[in-house]
């Protein structure tokens, strides 16, 4: 559930299968992933740490109104 005034009222649904974590978003809703528009359907990543000496890679954020979240791995725990 996302706060109501910020957000439509149902903006889709999010997927987490050993394949990966998908949103799912419902037909008219616009989001943002990583500031660009976002396609309906989309494969959302987690973090990655970097090798030695390399950045590491965020997560995707995802936008929508005024709520942003992102995936959060702690442990084998996914949030």
């Amino acid at each position: 559930m996302l706060p109501a005034g910020g957000t439509p009222a149902d903006v889709g649904r999010i997927d987490v299968a050993d394949e990966g974590v998908t949103l799912y978003l419902q037909p008219g809703v616009q989001a943002l992933i990583n500031g660009e528009p976002a396609p309906s359907v989309v494969t959302l990543r987690t973090a990655e740490r970097g090798a030695p000496g390399e950045v590491a890679r965020p997560a995707d954020r995802v936008r929508i109104g005024r709520v942003e979240f992102h995936l959060h791995e702690s442990g084998t725990r996914l949030a």
